[in-house]
């Protein structure tokens, strides 16, 4: 039996209609089916486990105030303090998507974020490819989609979340993070920022389902990535390079113009930024 089995067979799942109906989002899905849990070690894997047992609405979120073993990008640990942060996984079933187009789900969850964050802190948010937030070159948010295909359509997705919100300190493995509380010295209702979050977030899925392969939503995203048209010192195979980044291929790699003017497409984790 796993934690996720044991938790769920013993949680009075009449409380989740209780949430949900205590707690107005201002969508018309995003968050209108809201599992709240004091602890949970990821909420991706909990969503993932539930999408297993049933199939809950489109836009259910996940939510933990206490997540020790959140997952980032390839594995990677995402640092949360109990009750500071929203560490939550919305269930989309975005099937108008061919399998080749995941890359354009990350795109709009990515915008949806920076949008959320500009709003809230009028500052020059930024998308570090392929899944981090920054605001003047500190962390503040990560991603990680988790999506399951049915022939060439995604058939579901779990997107998972991390905005630093309220924590005003970090271990030193923690990077060069930051909160909305440090950038902003103000204190954060939590359910507030989700709620506000997923609007922004639902906004752009809606987009994505009538426009999904018009070219602003790919401007708009450029226009926001770190180092888009300038030139960027990084490593290849242990070696030092530098280039200019020129766009993000249709299947999410990173495109690095070299000074011979050749094109060459990165995949996560086979460069690293200097």
């Amino acid at each position: 039996m796993t934690l996720f089995t044991e938790f769920y067979s013993n949680f009075d799942r009449s409380k989740l209609h209780i949430i949900s109906q205590l707690i107005s989002f201002p969508t018309l899905f995003t968050g209108q089916n809201l599992i709240e849990l004091d602890k949970i070690p990821s909420t991706n894997t909990y969503a993932s486990e539930l999408l297993l047992k049933e199939q809950p609405p489109e836009g259910t979120v996940v939510l933990a105030y206490d997540q020790p073993q959140g997952r980032g990008q390839s594995g990677n640990v995402w640092e949360s303090e109990t009750q500071k942060n929203l560490t939550f996984s919305i269930i989309y079933y975005p099937n108008f998507l061919a399998a080749d187009e995941q890359f354009l789900l990350n795109q709009i969850i990515c915008i949806g974020i920076c949008e959320y964050l500009n709003y809230k802190t009028e500052r020059g948010t930024v998308i570090k490819w392929p899944n981090d937030i920054l605001i003047k070159g500190q962390k503040i948010s990560g991603i990680l989609i988790e999506n399951v295909l049915q022939g060439n359509k995604i058939n579901s997705s779990v997107i998972g979340i991390g905005l630093n919100v309220n924590q005003t300190s970090f271990s030193k493995a923690a990077g060069n993070p930051t909160s909305l509380k440090l950038i902003t010295d103000h204190e954060y209702d939590l359910l507030n920022c989700l709620q506000s979050l997923c609007s922004f977030i639902e906004a752009y899925y809606f987009e994505l389902q009538s426009f999904h392969k018009h070219p602003k939503l790919r401007e708009k995203y450029l226009k926001m990535l770190q180092g888009y048209h300038k030139e960027i010192n990084y490593t290849e195979a242990g070696r030092e390079k530098s280039g200019t980044i020129v766009g993000v291929s249709s299947d999410g790699k990173l495109e690095i113009k070299d000074n011979r003017e050749i094109i060459t497409s990165y995949n996560h984790k086979e460069i690293i930024f200097l």
